[in-house]
């Protein structure tokens, strides 16, 4: 679908990915706790423009800005965050329910109640041999 994204279980934060991108689409975030609030996109472009060419870029409505203003501001068409300001304990729900391109995500670990989803059960080793199934005659 043209997006970027970034696979955080194998990325090792070398900031090789962002170097690389010629559109300047892929930016280091700091993690500063194990779930951060990023915005996933960074076109500056006009919200009609944007809306032609991706499906979660920001159209610099500044929902964000109203409902979170100390976390959110919005420059130069596109919504930033301050990772330095970021607190786990506050509700960053509502944020996410007003975007209407669902371009505001977090980015990190699962919290418990997601990890059943993401994480495997034990998987448990079944050590079986050739001489497991072979019948003995003597």
């Amino acid at each position: 679908d043209g997006l970027a994204e970034i696979v955080y279980e194998k990325c090792v934060g070398c900031g090789a990915c962002a170097r690389a991108c010629p559109r300047n689409v892929i930016s280091m975030v700091p993690f500063r706790h194990s779930k951060v609030v990023v915005v996933k996109c960074s076109n500056k472009d006009f919200g009609p423009e944007v809306k032609k060419v991706c499906r979660v870029g920001c159209i610099g409505c500044k929902a964000c800005e109203r409902a979170m203003g100390e976390y959110f501001r919005v420059e130069e068409n596109l919504a930033r965050t301050a990772p330095e300001k970021f607190d786990p304990s506050l509700d960053f729900g509502p944020v996410l329910a007003k975007c209407p391109q669902e371009g505001i995500v977090f980015l990190g670990l699962p919290g418990v109640e997601g990890r059943d989803g993401v994480a495997p059960g034990r998987v448990e080793a079944e050590f079986r041999t050739t001489v497991d199934q072979a019948e003995w005659r003597g």
